[in-house]
């Protein structure tokens, strides 16, 4: 079977799930993950024939795509910040408007920094990975209730080669032992529930509820809790970096406004969309 013959059951199978720039770019992923093709080596070969089992495979990533599972735990893998990420159904799998978040630290922090950061929330530790690899003097820890996805953020930090202090701990109910940190960052749920609907299946059905979504009634539920804790540990003239909800930005610079915070800025991410939230202490 040719590849391009795989490629059109790809684009006929998924179009009723996703645009075709999606597609072709999960085609893509897939035929890197079976053949270890790049992308020009794809076009290359699109019409060559590909081995009987690299046909299987391909085949059993297109059913179960249809089924809606997001590429990225199929293929167990994805990238964020140009590092390779491991990801399974305990993790979000990191997006792009994260890497946006990174940046806003990281244009802001000098690169032979030694100072104190702690990424809260870190699920697959992408964040984390991504300041310990280009802050290499910088001390980096990170925080997250699930013990499953610490261990996922733990075979990353290995898989990457960073140095990273791990902690489990509920934010919203901390009892780690902390210091004090020069920036402190965050991706927490911020999704209401009722945005549930309006969400593709892909995120709903196999992205885990409890790093996504917050109830209607207490939308800021983390960020009053991140509010508190850098009101403990955030140093003199320390930063904060927080990804938001668009729909709560004003209600956001309120509530860190009353805790003492300045410098409150609201940025917005590639699609104009209100999406960052920086302070300092």
């Amino acid at each position: 079977m040719l590849l391009f013959d795989i490629k059109s059951c790809f684009i006929s199978s998924l179009i009723p799930l996703y645009p075709p720039e999606e597609i072709n770019a999960i085609f893509s992923y897939a035929t890197e993950h079976v053949l270890n093709y790049s992308k020009l080596e794809i076009h290359q070969n699109l019409h060559k024939n590909i081995p009987a089992e690299a046909k299987k495979k391909m085949l059993g990533i297109l059913n179960r795509l249809q089924k809606g599972e997001p590429i990225q735990y199929i293929t167990g893998s994805t990238e964020f910040y140009g590092f390779r990420i491991f990801v399974d159904r305990h993790v979000l799998i990191p997006r792009q408007e994260t890497e946006l978040l990174v940046y806003h630290l990281l244009k802001n922090t000098p690169g032979n920094t030694s100072l104190h950061i702690i990424d809260l929330c870190t699920g697959s530790g992408c964040i984390a990975i991504a300041l310990a690899k280009k802050l290499r003097k910088a001390y980096i820890s990170a925080t997250d209730s699930s013990s499953e996805a610490l261990n996922v953020a733990r075979i990353n930090a290995t898989e990457n080669q960073c140095e990273i202090r791990f902690i489990e701990d509920n934010l919203l109910k901390p009892s780690g032992k902390y210091q004090m940190y020069d920036r402190i960052i965050s991706n927490p749920p911020y999704v209401r529930n009722s945005e549930k609907q309006y969400m593709h299946k892909n995120i709903v059905n196999f992205e885990p509820e409890q790093a996504l979504f917050v109830d209607d009634d207490d939308p800021l539920i983390f960020y009053r809790a991140i509010a508190s804790f850098s009101n403990q540990h955030l140093s003199a003239e320390g930063m904060i970096y927080l990804e938001i909800n668009e729909k709560f930005g004003n209600e956001l610079v309120d509530l860190f406004a009353k805790e003492g915070f300045k410098n409150i800025a609201i940025r917005k991410d590639l699609n104009g969309k209100e999406r960052y939230f920086e302070c300092t202490f």
